[in-house]
Formats: C-alpha cells, sequence, structure tokens
C-alpha cells in the first residue's frame, strides 16, 4: 500500500492532525493548525507586499523614462564648429574595477530572490536575538545561598 515508511509517516500525520475535524474548526493546542495559520498570514503580507513593490517599481520606471526625455529637451547646446579627434586615454584601474557587489548580486540572482534572502536574513537575526536574551534571562536564575 505505501511504497515508503515515510508515506506511511506522513499519512498518518495527515489523519492525526484532521482527525474528528471537518476543516471548519481551529484547535489551539495542534501544532499543525498555527503552521498553517502563520503560512497563511505569511502569504498574505508577501502578496500584498508584492502589489506595494510591483507599483513603486512601474512609478520609477515611468520617471527614469520622462527624465532622460525632459534632460534631452533642456539641453540645448550649440553643435561645436569644429571637430577634433585625438587617442583615448587606456583604461585606468579604477574603471576596470567599477563593476559593484550589487552589480555581481544582480548578475547571478534576480532582485526577488535577493529580497527574499535578505527579509529571511533580518528575521533569523531578530529570532537569533530573541532567543539569546530569552537564553541569558533564565540562565542566571540560581538560587543563591549566603552563610553568615
Amino acid at each position: 500500500m505505501y511504497d515508503d515508511l515515510s508515506h506511511f509517516l506522513y499519512n498518518q500525520m495527515i489523519l492525526a492532525s484532521l482527525d474528528g475535524l471537518d476543516g471548519k474548526h481551529f484547535d489551539v493546542f495542534n501544532v499543525f493548525h498555527w503552521v498553517v495559520l502563520v503560512t497563511g498570514i505569511a502569504a498574505a503580507a508577501a502578496l500584498v507586499w508584492l502589489f506595494i513593490l510591483h507599483n513603486k517599481y512601474r512609478s520609477l520606471m515611468i520617471l527614469l523614462a520622462a527624465q532622460s526625455r525632459a534632460a534631452a529637451q533642456m539641453v540645448r547646446t550649440p553643435m561645436p564648429k569644429l571637430l577634433q579627434y585625438g587617442r583615448s586615454s587606456p583604461p585606468t584601474s579604477n574603471d576596470v574595477q567599477m563593476k559593484t557587489v550589487r552589480q555581481y548580486l544582480a548578475d547571478i540572482f534576480p532582485t526577488e530572490v535577493l529580497l527574499m534572502v535578505i527579509l529571511l536574513a533580518i528575521l533569523i537575526f531578530m529570532i537569533s536575538v530573541f532567543v539569546y536574551k530569552l537564553v541569558k534571562k533564565y540562565k542566571n536564575d540560581h538560587t543563591k545561598l549566603t552563610l553568615d
């Protein structure tokens, strides 16, 4: 019936989480229900954040497209009467190293993946600080016996 022990255990876990429920009740003591709730809230927040970022990105792209035309119309320099040709200077070491870390990362990962990784790093950092403070708070709870 089952191909592997993991299939059996997964089936038992799903049956135990839905045991006696018709899917309309929330069990406070069931971890599976809390995971589904937190995942749903995170998905809704991500969808709202995606919509906000999409609108901001679209408005920035419109502004960037409009800026070059406006700048081209404002600058009206006369054409030079004498053209001078000369040798261009060789590229210096500063010109070679102009590619920044942001550009390297943009070549490797899309922007959405970088935002997700940064958000996860911030979340992991916040959770680790919370756990550290919690452990530090309860670590020093010892009974002290002072003999006079």
